[in-house]
């Protein structure tokens, strides 16, 4: 019998996905990605974490896209690949995705938000989706946002 090795957590913004993770992983003695992604990817991509923090877990936004279009010379190009020179919301996945599946291949993990679960589909890891009630998630968010209050 195969043990799982790997849990990933989705989550909405402000369920506290975050904190089940760290408590998770540390009852297990399983090594934590979630912030500590951000650390790791800033080092592979040669840029500050800040930058990373910035675009992580942020859809694409069409005016990126569009100029990037234009940029490559054509629309076709949407759809392909972003150069590796260019750290932006794509590039970022990628690399993002190849970490996930480092991570995974060692085992012993649980990784927060990211698609892991995605990343991670034709794999052997248990999943969960975090969630909560809009008061839980507000409050949570004011006690993490002072400006909110």
């Amino acid at each position: 019998m195969t043990m799982i090795q790997v849990i990933t957590i989705a989550r909405e913004y402000g369920s506290g996905g975050g904190l089940i993770g760290r408590e998770l992983a540390g009852r297990l003695g399983w090594k934590l990605l979630d912030s500590e992604l951000i650390t790791e990817l800033a080092r592979r991509a040669h840029v500050a974490p800040s930058d990373v923090a910035r675009l992580d877990e942020h859809p694409r936004r069409f005016i990126t896209q569009l100029m990037k279009a234009f940029w490559r010379g054509n629309i076709e190009t949407w759809s392909a690949p972003p150069p590796t020179d260019i750290v932006d919301e794509d590039y970022l996945a990628k690399l993002s995705a190849m970490v996930i599946q480092e991570a995974a291949a060692l085992g012993q993990c649980v990784i927060v938000g990211r698609g892991a679960q995605c990343v991670l589909r034709e794999k052997k890891v248990f999943s969960v989706f975090v969630y909560g009630s809009p008061e839980e998630k507000l409050g949570r968010l004011q006690r993490r946002h002072s400006s909110l209050q």
